[in-house]
């Protein structure tokens, strides 16, 4: 099967370039190309690799992402950034993003990075990588805390920053709202949050990206943990 690849919200050059690349590689098919993005035209079926470039004038750089993921809950993103800082390492970790490369990656990375994030990986720059452990290690406890959230509960706070309902939240995860509830209270317990927003803002710059995960990917490059 072909992986689709898609682009949004890069530069008139880096998108031209990267459609090049991609219509001449095999095992690639281009999806939809522009540069203000949005869901009209992205194609169906799995596996697909959004390549995004968030726009950091815009004070919500990844609604857009949030847009998209909620037509293709199976699309996995690659970030291309222009600049690696703290904040914007910290806002596509948060966002889901599978994986993080500089706009000045080579060509033989941008295509190593699609086909590892196509195959359910991950793909993180060396230096990307260095400044989220960095930040992570800056809050010890907040990290102990959230090492013990599962994938669900995360799935949970997901849809809610998404936001979504209590019953919403459920449907989107073909759960029972009872269930839902009882994530909600596990993770107020563990993160000794007052509320949903307490919550999503205590993990916002780590997103669902736990030490657990880091660990997998310093011990195993582009592999993701799952439980």
């Amino acid at each position: 099967m072909s992986i689709k690849v898609s682009i949004h919200n890069t530069a008139t050059g880096t998108y031209e370039g990267l459609a090049a690349l991609i219509r001449m590689t095999p095992g690639l098919l281009l999806g939809s190309v522009g540069v203000s993005g949005g869901t009209h035209g992205l194609p169906p079926g799995y596996p697909h690799v959004i390549v995004f470039e968030p726009d950091h004038s815009d004070p919500t750089p990844y609604k857009l992402v949030g847009r998209i993921r909620s037509h293709h809950p199976g699309a996995r993103f690659l970030v291309l950034e222009r600049q690696f800082s703290q904040s914007s390492i910290q806002r596509a970790v948060a966002a889901g993003a599978h994986g993080l490369l500089s706009l000045r990656a080579s060509h033989y990375t941008l295509l190593e990075a699609i086909f590892q994030i196509a195959a359910g990986g991950v793909f993180f720059d060396p230096l990307a990588l260095g400044i989220l452990v960095e930040s992570l290690h800056q809050e010890p406890s907040l990290l102990l805390a959230q090492m013990d959230l599962t994938h669900r509960e995360f799935d949970v706070m997901d849809g809610y920053r998404r936001g979504s309902r209590g019953k919403e939240v459920a449907d989107w995860l073909q759960l029972s709202p009872f269930t839902v509830q009882t994530h909600v209270r596990n993770i107020y317990s563990k993160l000794d949050a007052r509320s949903m927003a307490h919550a999503i803002a205590l993990c916002l710059p780590m997103g669902r990206h736990s030490i657990r995960w880091l660990d997998g990917v310093a011990s195993e490059p582009g592999a993701e943990n799952s439980q």
